[in-house]
C-alpha cells in the first residue's frame, strides 16, 4: 500500500465514524513542485524523519503533554511508534508518486465521499480553504478543552485592534494543537475494524488507541518542530 492509498483508507474509516477532515492550500503552492503550501501535508516525509531523528526530544514533550492530562508516559508504546515510523521511512515504495498535491486530492475526494454519505448537501461536513499570506507563527497553543478551539480569526482581529500601526500581514499567528481532536481520532482508528471486517477485541482496541494517541501527539510535535525554528513558547489552555 502506498501513502496515498493509506491516506484514503484512513479517511474512509474516519468517515464511517462520522469524523471528517478538511484541508488547506496557500498562496505559496507550486504546480511545478506539486506542493500545496500546507506544511503538515507537503512535508509529511520530512516530519517523520525529524520525529525519528529527534525522538529523545519528542519523547520528553509527549511525556509533558500527557502529564497535563494526568496520563503516565509509556516508553514501550512511544518506541513502538518511532520504530514504525523508521520502518515506513525505509520503505521507499510507500512514498512513490505521493506529493503534497496528490495527498490534497485524496483528502478532497474523501470530503466529497463523506458529503455524499452524510445524505445532506445543505452544509458541508468539511471544507478545504485557500489561505493568503505568509506563515507567521510566533507561539504554540495547546488546547485541552473539549469542544473548543483557539480562534485564529479572533486572534488576528484583536491584534489588529491593539496594534493598528502594524501591517496585518506582519502580525503574529499561533500554531494550534487541539488535544481532544487527537484523542477523538485515536479512538476512532483504534476501534476501526480490520480489512476483512473483523471486530477487534477490547484489549486490541485499547492497545491500538493508545498507540494512535502517542503517534498523533508525536506527529503534531514533529510538525511544529519542522515548520518552525523550534524555539516557540508553548501556552496550555485547560
Amino acid at each position: 500500500m502506498t501513502l496515498d492509498e493509506d491516506l484514503g483508507v484512513v479517511a474512509s474509516k474516519l468517515t464511517e465514524k462520522r469524523i471528517y477532515c478538511g484541508a488547506h492550500s496557500g498562496a505559496h503552492s507550486s504546480t511545478e513542485a506539486c506542493t500545496t503550501d500546507c506544511g503538515a501535508n507537503d512535508k509529511f516525509q520530512k516530519i517523520l524523519e525529524n520525529g525519528v531523528g529527534y525522538r529523545g526530544s519528542i519523547a520528553e514533550n509527549v511525556r509533558g503533554l500527557l502529564a497535563v492530562a494526568d496520563i503516565n508516559f509509556d516508553d514501550q508504546v512511544f518506541n513502538a511508534v518511532m520504530d514504525g515510523w523508521s520502518k515506513t521511512l525505509d520503505n521507499g515504495a510507500y512514498f512513490e508518486g505521493s506529493t503534497g498535491d496528490s495527498r490534497f486530492t485524496v483528502i478532497e475526494n474523501s470530503m466529497k465521499d463523506a458529503q455524499e454519505k452524510s445524505g445532506s448537501f445543505e452544509r458541508p461536513v468539511a471544507v478545504s480553504k485557500h489561505l493568503e499570506g505568509d506563515h507567521k507563527e510566533s507561539f504554540i497553543v495547546l488546547n485541552y478543552i473539549e469542544g473548543k478551539t483557539f480562534s485564529q480569526v479572533q486572534l488576528a482581529k484583536k491584534l489588529a485592534e491593539s496594534f493598528p500601526d502594524i501591517d496585518k500581514k506582519d502580525l503574529p499567528q499561533a500554531f494550534v494543537v487541539d488535544v481532544p481532536r487527537i484523542v477523538q481520532l485515536a479512538k476512532a482508528m483504534g476501534a476501526a475494524s480490520t480489512e476483512d471486517g473483523r471486530i477487534r477485541s477490547d484489549l486490541e482496541i485499547e492497545a491500538r488507541t493508545e498507540k494512535a494517541l502517542y503517534a498523533g501527539i508525536a506527529y503534531q510535535l514533529a510538525t511544529a518542530a519542522t515548520l518552525t525554528d523550534g524555539s516557540l513558547r508553548n501556552f496550555v489552555i485547560k
